[in-house]
């Protein structure tokens, strides 16, 4: 437990590199020869949490090499395939330690893996596991059915929340690099502001979310679009008046002290919904 909440907090720091760990072979629990054979990515945060989830369970892990990238994006930048997946049962030994050949692989790698090249190749069966790692004993105590839940990808106050710390936490580095050459005294209400505006982005998620996708509207001759910028301007407009309201507070009305930080405001909105292979909630590119 404690290496997996270890882990994810790294993670959360260096959330946009990849943190690889060796493929290998990995025998949870005291697996025998009749025991499932799961392969999954070697993104560390997926390995451990994966050993988190499946304790008490007895099977054999397969860590393919998806260069340290995690399965859902590494299978949609082809980093992640089904040549991967021959290597690592060539490779690990596997096939003098079990006899069946039936693969139980994620199925957010559908999208890089081609199961019938895999039979064709080297004649193991597969099936797509769940989406989740703690239903994967659900899904090996019920012989590989899988409900609808399992099915879906989620996007729970947890996983927001989640997902604010991490792009806060990148954003903050770099502001910390850059600002202390710069302006050292601006560092930590900039590192407050970039928490605060990511976790408010992300958290609200539900509220903004019916308007997204809609087609846009065009008002004299240029189309706008609620996710191509009026949830940003929303945002920025709702920080610069609390910023002007702050500023009355403190007793600081001044126009530069104004502008400077109603420009850092709209710097770090940018950044946030900034579409990086749809780790936002808001901006959607041509790839979706």
């Amino acid at each position: 437990m404690f290496s997996y909440i270890l882990t994810w907090i790294v993670t959360r720091f260096v959330w946009l590199l990849p943190l690889p760990a060796p493929p290998c072979l990995v025998k949870i629990g005291n697996p025998d020869c009749s025991s499932p054979v799961l392969v999954t990515c070697n993104w560390r945060l997926t390995i451990r949490e994966l050993l988190y989830r499946l304790r008490g369970e007895h099977l054999y892990l397969l860590v393919a090499n998806s260069r340290g990238i995690n399965v859902w994006c590494a299978a949609d930048g082809g980093h992640f395939t089904h040549h991967d997946v021959i290597s690592i049962i060539k490779t690990s030994g596997i096939e003098d330690l079990v006899d069946h050949r039936t693969l139980v692989l994620p199925q957010l790698a559908a999208t890089g893996i081609d199961i019938g090249y895999i039979k064709k190749k080297i004649d193991w069966r597969s099936v797509w596991g769940p989406v989740s790692a703690r239903d994967i004993p659900e899904f090996l105590a019920g012989d590989g059915e899988k409900s609808d839940r399992m099915r879906r990808v989620g996007f729970g106050l947890g996983r927001r929340l989640s997902a604010a710390f991490g792009w806060a936490a990148q954003l903050s580095i770099i502001a910390c690099l850059i600002f202390a050459f710069v302006d050292r005294a601006a560092i930590l209400p900039l590192v407050a502001l970039i928490f605060g505006m990511s976790a408010v982005l992300f958290s609200t998620f539900p509220l903004y979310e019916r308007f997204l996708g809609r087609p846009s509207r065009t008002w004299a001759g240029i189309a706008v679009g609620f996710e191509q910028g009026g949830i940003q301007l929303l945002l920025w407009g709702l920080y610069t008046a609390g910023l002007v309201g702050m500023a009355g507070v403190i007793g600081d009305r001044s126009i530069p002290f104004l502008l400077q930080w109603s420009l850092a405001g709209l710097v770090v909105t940018l950044f946030l919904t900034f579409d990086l292979a749809g780790s936002t909630p808001v901006y959607k590119s041509i790839e979706h």
